[in-house]
């Protein structure tokens, strides 16, 4: 994995999921992203869809933690556990805010085990 460069503003660096153990098709999502040291809150609004279909929404909200090295600070924000089908493609779109009103967005289409 390349190592990140510096932080210049909001960014989304990777979106993932977590499989719930023990517990099969269910999942959680998750975002992470780094932003401007003067930062303070992220808002993450998700949206999965499954054939252009909205199956879920939840709004998750995080502080940050100091990453020096790269002069600013990141951020992870986790969905709860969600009912997702196997083997169909689902996007999530995430629109992350800022305390400052700043926003980026990102998608990625998980085709889950």
């Amino acid at each position: 994995t390349p190592t990140p460069g510096p932080i210049t503003g909001l960014a989304c660096d990777n979106q993932y999921y977590n499989a719930v153990v023990g517990i099969p098709g269910q999942y959680f999502l998750s975002v992470e992203g780094a932003d401007l040291a003067t930062a303070t809150k992220e808002t993450c609004d998700f949206t999965v869809s499954v054939n252009k279909n909205v199956i879920a929404t939840l709004t998750k909200e995080t502080t940050l933690t100091a990453n020096a090295e790269r002069g600013g600070s990141t951020f992870r924000c986790t969905t709860d556990k969600l009912t997702l089908e196997k083997n169909v493609p689902t996007k999530v779109d995430v629109a992350i805010k800022n305390d400052q009103s700043k926003s980026v967005t990102c998608t990625r289409t998980f085709l889950l085990p």
